[in-house]
């Protein structure tokens, strides 16, 4: 597993150093977005199998309620969430917007987990991208933590984006 370069305070330097992170971490995330107008982080996830006879608004319902539970519980001011679901043939795309200065790693974390839950196998996950495995995992998720806290303090001037193809992972500036 490959760390993000890190900065002279043993931080990760820069925004696209948080999309790679994230990608690398979680590969059921298709894309990602890096908004500064707003400081928002857009996560594009990919739902193979499902028609537009899926009711989308009750799954938008449910992510908001769930995502704003999360905050409640972890005492937080509700979080500023918008979720679109856009169908293509027989496969869904959902769009989950946030701003980056509430976001956690965490959370991130509990709408795979939902998604993973609600979707099951239908949920598209990068196979070709090693995920990390035990301590990894921790010293991923903590590494995510603190890119996304130096993100509320300091964020990009540029926009970036992040994807995936053929197994690889790409971050650039948009």
């Amino acid at each position: 597993m490959v760390l993000p370069r890190l900065g002279k305070h043993g931080r990760a330097s820069d925004g696209a150093d948080l999309l790679l992170s994230i990608l690398l971490r979680f590969p059921e995330v298709a894309s990602i977005t890096f908004k500064p107008s707003g400081n928002i982080l857009e996560f594009i996830f990919l739902i193979a199998g499902v028609s537009q006879e899926e009711n989308p608004e009750q799954v938008k319902v449910f992510l908001i309620n769930s995502i704003n539970a999360y905050h409640q519980l972890e005492g937080w001011l509700p979080a500023h969430v918008k979720i679109d679901i856009n169908f293509h043939e027989q496969a869904a795309f959902v769009t989950i917007a946030r701003d980056a200065g509430t976001l956690s790693q965490g959370e991130l974390s509990l709408i795979i987990a939902l998604l993973k839950d609600r979707y099951g196998a239908s949920l598209v996950v990068d196979g070709n991208t090693m995920a990390p495995e035990g301590e990894d995992i921790f010293a991923q998720d903590e590494a995510i933590d603190d890119m996304l806290e130096d993100l509320k303090s300091q964020f990009p001037c540029k926009g970036l984006v992040g994807f995936r193809e053929d197994g690889r992972v790409f971050v650039y500036n948009k």
